[in-house]
């Protein structure tokens, strides 16, 4: 009996290593790409879970590493603002230089057609997922709805980031944070979704995790494969006419059969997406906010399974179906 304590114990200790290995090969990673986005050959849909990972592993890493990436953890700083009409977002921009957008104004309002553009789409963003679905706003420092959020400007190797505070909230029922996003600068080069349809998807997806962070998000990353989904079904459940999330779907396909449905490996989780879609085909677009509301409680996975278990369902039944 002995012999197969120490041998589970070395067993457990060779798996913890091994996936604190893996994770500060992807926090290097991802520094290597935040500081370097010229050199990336793949573009990442969200840079969420990899922004997590790194200030989870931030102070692990040697002083030289730290000293050049304490700039990823800062907020970033741009030189022009605008705050949409409807005063729920503060954009900011650059005009020139590496992050700069397009300033072209056809409009002759003295604001680029570009930041016109990204107040329409994260406005509509907030009417659907707030107004319309019922998802709480994001929070403010003090735990109250947000009255005004942040949006930076960025060209990197992401359609966008949302960066959450290392802060928890603490007139909040625990791991709630406040947050800014980051959005890319044009959408070019590299990109599956191009220009304005891009800047639509992300405003939707990128605007979810912000309001994700307002229920409990917990910091071992267990709940990321849901987040994911939730924030990528919310793309095309607000902007239905894009359909970015085609590209995940070859791939999630060809290894259904491989992966655990709660698998996050930048590709399963944003194709898993469909089945949130069935999910609403079934039980309405309030099917993927009412799993959701139950996170404070159990696990993103135990959430879905306690939700389709009051529809007479369960999780592998409805997998099963889905596959």
């Amino acid at each position: 009996m002995q012999k197969i304590i120490v041998h589970a114990f070395v067993l457990t200790l060779l798996f913890t290593i091994s996936l604190y290995s893996g994770n500060l090969e992807t926090v290097q990673t991802y520094i290597e790409n935040r500081l370097h986005p010229e050199q990336v050959t793949e573009i990442k849909h969200c840079g969420f879970a990899d922004h997590s990972l790194f200030q989870q592993y931030y102070s692990q890493l040697d002083a030289q590493t730290q000293s050049l990436a304490k700039v990823l953890l800062d907020k970033p700083s741009r030189d022009y603002s605008f705050v949409s009409p409807e005063g729920h977002f503060t954009f900011h921009y650059n005009l020139d230089g590496y992050h700069a957008i397009s300033f072209t104004d056809v409009s002759g309002n003295g604001v680029p057609d570009w930041i016109d553009s990204a107040a329409v789409y994260f406005e509509y963003a907030w009417a659907i997922e707030i107004d319309s679905l019922g998802f709480n706003p994001p929070p403010d420092s003090l735990g109250n709805p947000v009255t005004n959020y942040d949006i930076y400007f960025t060209n990197f190797s992401y359609y966008g980031l949302t960066t959450f505070s290392n802060d928890d909230i603490s007139g909040l029922p625990g791991n709630n944070y406040t947050s800014y996003i980051e959005v890319d600068n044009n959408f070019s080069s590299g990109f599956y979704t191009k220009g304005l349809d891009a800047l639509k998807v992300t405003a939707a997806h990128e605007f979810n995790h912000a309001i994700q962070l307002g229920y409990h998000f917990r910091n071992d990353l267990s709940d990321v494969f849901y987040m994911e989904m939730l924030s990528t079904w919310l793309e095309d459940y607000v902007y239905e006419d894009v359909n970015d999330y085609f590209q995940y779907l070859n791939r999630l396909f060809a290894n259904i059969d491989d992966k655990p449905f709660n698998t996050y490996d930048g590709w399963n989780e944003y194709g898993n997406s469909l089945y949130l879609h069935m999910l609403e085909k079934q039980h309405g677009p309030e099917a993927p906010l009412h799993i959701w509301e139950n996170i404070r409680n159990a696990s993103a996975l135990n959430c879905i399974d306690i939700y389709l278990k009051s529809k007479n369902s369960s999780l592998r039944k409805s997998h099963i179906d889905y596959a």
